[in-house]
């Protein structure tokens, strides 16, 4: 039997202990279809509710009322890639479009 025990080089773990924890925790990578249709605000282009993206996740702040994290979501349009967000609103149950975007009225389709 080996006495010896695995361990990784130091190069791979100074790599690994780069970022904090906190800072690994607070971004990641989801994929999520958007909750309702809207407009680029570079470009024109409409993107419709459910259509998938890939977004990143990061915490935006906390809701004093109901002590609850609020997320935001970082998207990029599908014609210019250029930046969007939404993020979660706790009071209203529902999102709110922060920059980049602008919400289609529900009663006009385009």
């Amino acid at each position: 039997m080996a006495t010896e025990s695995f361990s990784l080089p130091d190069s791979k773990v100074q790599k690994i202990l780069q970022k904090p924890m906190e800072e690994k925790r607070q971004k990641f990578k989801v994929k999520m279809m958007l909750p309702f249709d809207v407009y680029c605000e570079h470009c024109g282009f409409c993107m419709g509710k459910g259509n998938r993206f890939v977004a990143v996740k990061e915490e935006a702040g906390w809701e004093a009322l109901f002590e609850i994290l609020i997320w935001r979501f970082k998207f990029n349009c599908y014609s210019c890639s250029a930046p969007f967000a939404i993020k979660t609103d706790p009071s209203r149950y529902d999102y709110i479009v922060e920059f980049g975007a602008t919400l289609v009225p529900k009663n006009v389709k385009p």
